[in-house]
């Protein structure tokens, strides 16, 4: 298992504007991602595939993404 915080930067369309969005979150990866993860350099750029849980049962309203899939960017 690693655990770490993600960088998010992308431009959305909302409401008929172009919206910069910029965050951090939470992530945590398992198994055959974990692996793969563990042997990237941490300034690679992904594209992460997966879902959004709560931390634990305690902390229900802080998000951790959880990797399941994802692809090196240029």
């Amino acid at each position: 298992m690693i655990e770490g915080w993600i960088i998010h930067q992308s431009e959305q369309h909302e409401a008929g504007l172009q919206r910069k969005v910029d965050c951090e979150m939470p992530f945590v990866a398992l198994g055959e991602i974990c692996e793969k993860l563990l042997k990237t350099p941490s300034k690679q750029g992904i594209k992460c595939k997966g879902f959004l849980a709560a931390r634990s049962s305690k902390y229900r309203q802080s998000l951790v993404l959880h990797i399941t899939a994802f692809e090196y960017l240029n």
